[in-house]
């Protein structure tokens, strides 16, 4: 009788060290590079909430962190509600409530702004203008 297990190879993504998963490797519970695998929590009010920085709503959006600088300088996105404490502005990080990061990933894939869903054929730097009044007016609600 033949080991099972001794017939799964290892198999790796070429050129990296990175194991390509086999129908018999169990699911992660959560990644840890997923966007919200390290949230900041800060108490607001007397209660706690997870915030996410700029880098981790641009890693949800697949986006680079100076993209969505550009889109909140042009108002495509609204300014962050919330800022790290800092002893000027240019030291203060934006903060995002999982609420915020969730309902703007929901309209990016909606509207076909996900960088890695390119399907909507959106040419570079072009972003619909209901995608600004559908997150300006979901924001409201937060």
């Amino acid at each position: 009788m033949r080991d099972l297990d001794a017939e799964i190879e290892e198999r790796f993504y070429p050129g990296s060290k990175r194991r390509i998963p086999n129908d018999r490797t169990p699911p992660k519970a959560v990644a840890e590079d997923a966007w919200d695998s390290h949230p900041v929590r800060l108490k607001v009010q007397g209660e706690v909430v997870e915030f996410f920085t700029i880098g981790m709503l641009a890693q949800a959006l697949g986006r680079r962190p100076a993209t969505l600088r550009e889109w909140e300088a042009k108002g495509i996105i609204p300014k962050a509600r919330y800022r790290t404490a800092a002893s000027s502005k240019d030291k203060q990080k934006r903060l995002y409530t999982r609420a915020q990061v969730e309902v703007m990933v929901k309209l990016a894939q909606e509207e076909g702004l996900m960088a890695f869903s390119r399907a909507g054929g959106l040419r570079r730097g072009e972003i619909p203008a209901r995608f600004t009044e559908r997150l300006l007016e979901a924001w409201r609600g937060l």
